[in-house]
C-alpha cells in the first residue's frame, strides 16, 4: 500500500475487483478448492482494504467498492465454494459501510451476474457458449440492500455513482419509468 501511495498518491477510492472462478462439480470440489477461493475472492478483499483505511480514515473519507456476484444470492453455476465467497463480500461491505459511514467513508457492493467476455475458456466449453446467447443482465446490489436490474454496461455507471456518493438506485428508477 505504501509503495502505491508513494508513486500515485493518497487512496481515495478502493475498487476490490479480484477473483477466481473455479469450475468444478460440487462433488469433486476439495479443500484446496474451497480455501484458494475464499483467500482470492473474499480474503484478498479484505486485506487490501484494512490496509487503505488508515489513510481513508485519515483523511475522512473514502470509497470502498466490492466486485461480488449475483451467485451470492442465488447460488449461481460455478458452485458453493464461488458463491460462499461472494456472499463473504456482502457481508464484508455491510460490516465496513455499518462501521465507516460516520467518518465519511462508505461501502458498497456491485454483484453483475453472467458477463460475455471474450475468455478462450467460453469457446472451448460448450456449456458455456450456449450460456453466451442467454447473458443475465446484471444485477446491482448496494450496502442498503436496494437492488435493480442493470445491463453490464452500466456497472461502470454505477460504479462512478457510488464513487461520488450517489444512489445507484436513481439509475434504476430512470430506466424502470422510461425516462
Amino acid at each position: 500500500m505504501r509503495d502505491t501511495e508513494s508513486q500515485l498518491g493518497p487512496i481515495g477510492i478502493l475498487v476490490n475487483n479480484a477473483g477466481i472462478n473455479p469450475v468444478k462439480s460440487f462433488d469433486q470440489i476439495t479443500a484446496e478448492d474451497w480455501d484458494e477461493t475464499i483467500r482470492v475472492n473474499l480474503s484478498s478483499a479484505f486485506h487490501v482494504t484494512q490496509a487503505a483505511l488508515p489513510g481513508l480514515r485519515t483523511r475522512k473519507w473514502g470509497r470502498i467498492i466490492i466486485m461480488s456476484s449475483v451467485a451470492a444470492q442465488t447460488a449461481g453455476v460455478i458452485g458453493p465454494h464461488y458463491a460462499a465467497s461472494k456472499a463473504g463480500l456482502i457481508g464484508l461491505a455491510h460490516s465496513y459501510a455499518a462501521l465507516l459511514a460516520k467518518e465519511g467513508i462508505t461501502s458498497n457492493v456491485i454483484a453483475p451476474a453472467l458477463i460475455e467476455t471474450d475468455k478462450p475458456a467460453m469457446e472451448r466449453d460448450p456449456r458455456k457458449s450456449r450460456r453466451r446467447a442467454s447473458i443475465l443482465s446484471a444485477r446491482l446490489i448496494t450496502s442498503s440492500q436496494r437492488s435493480c436490474r442493470n445491463s453490464a454496461g452500466e456497472l461502470g455507471q454505477a460504479t462512478v455513482r457510488l464513487v461520488r456518493g450517489q444512489a445507484p438506485d436513481a439509475a434504476c428508477r430512470r430506466r424502470a419509468d422510461g425516462t
